[in-house]
């Protein structure tokens, strides 16, 4: 039998060497290609979450600020028939109150405040002043002011100096409109020879108008 040459069994060698050490370089690259991918799978789910996240902060916190309800301010109602019962003996004039109102209506201010006497914030009564208040369930404050003649001074200290803006028709009675400078607060008002009435607040006309016939003169 020939036996082989020794520098044939050199080249076999070293050609079983060499596709070996291809053969591992090839399966390291895969595995490293591999583990690559893995990486990469995991670093694109964190990376989007990460990214959902700080999409998904802002859209939370807007739709919490315009869903929340703010806290009111508690008030404390009153009873304004004791104040206008006691007020009625001295006044010249009806007073005025809001009867069979809806639910969630407070009554939160009742003063009966004689000729000379500090109207709070409104400078001082030239006339015997009746100023009863209601808080309506949206939380906006409406008042009906009464003051004895019809000095027109009473009007620009009430409503600020607003402008007229028209007229209202309720009851069979006119009722002149203001609006004051900022447009959001808005009066009827009625003069007579016997007294000025004056019904306001940040509502629209329609409101104070629905507003003006829950009124009857106190007892």
């Amino acid at each position: 039998m020939t036996q082989p040459h020794p520098d044939d069994l050199t080249a076999s060698a070293q050609a079983t060497i060499e596709a070996q050490r291809i053969a591992r370089e090839r399966a390291v690259g895969q595995a490293q290609r591999r583990a690559g991918r893995r990486r990469a799978r995991r670093a694109g789910g964190r990376d989007m979450v990460i990214s959902l996240g700080v999409l998904l902060v802002p859209i939370v916190l807007i739709v919490w600020f315009f869903q929340r309800v703010p806290d009111r301010p508690q008030v404390q109602a009153i009873d304004p028939t004791a104040s206008a019962s006691a007020a009625q003996r001295q006044a010249s004039f009806p007073l005025l109150l809001a009867t069979g109102l809806p639910s969630g209506w407070v009554p939160v201010k009742a003063t009966w405040t004689p000729r000379g006497g500090d109207l709070l914030g409104h400078g001082t009564a030239e006339g015997d002043t009746w100023i009863v208040g209601y808080q309506a369930p949206d939380g906006v404050y409406l008042s009906v002011a009464q003051q004895a003649g019809n000095l027109p001074t009473f009007v620009a200290d009430m409503t600020g100096n607003a402008d007229p803006d028209g007229s209202s028709r309720v009851g069979g009675q006119t009722w002149q409109r203001y609006v004051d400078s900022s447009g959001s607060n808005r009066y009827l008002v009625r003069v007579t020879s016997r007294d000025t009435t004056i019904v306001g607040g940040a509502e629209p006309y329609g409101a104070l108008e629905a507003f003006l016939t829950s009124l009857t003169t106190a007892h």
